[in-house]
């Protein structure tokens, strides 16, 4: 819900969301479909003309917490997935960008 309330605050969002793959996972069903513990999210947003970014590590389960506690950055998301992010950023704002919370 937070997200969404962001999309309409700021004046620009930009959201990618997945699965983190552990080396052994379990399955369900007769297909043995695999089931991941724990999402990620990492948000960059543009709040009065600054870009700021903010990474979450999201435990997959149906508990509701908040979500401060799970925030991280968005460097320590790519670190756990493997992925980078907002490559497209000049380098010097992707490392200030991906290397601090931004709220």
């Amino acid at each position: 819900m937070k997200v969404r309330n962001w999309t309409v605050e700021y004046d620009s969002l930009y959201l990618v969301t997945g699965p983190i793959f552990d080396s052994v996972m379990p399955t369900i069903g007769p297909h043995l479909v695999a089931v991941t513990k724990a999402y990620y999210k990492v948000l960059l947003q543009k709040r009065n003309g600054n870009w700021i970014g903010i990474g979450f590590i999201l435990l997959d389960s149906n508990t509701k917490v908040d979500f401060k506690e799970y925030a991280t950055s968005i460097d320590k998301v790519e670190e756990i997935t493997g992925l980078d992010f907002f490559w497209g950023l000049e380098d010097s704002n992707e490392k200030k960008i991906e290397s601090s919370i931004g709220y």
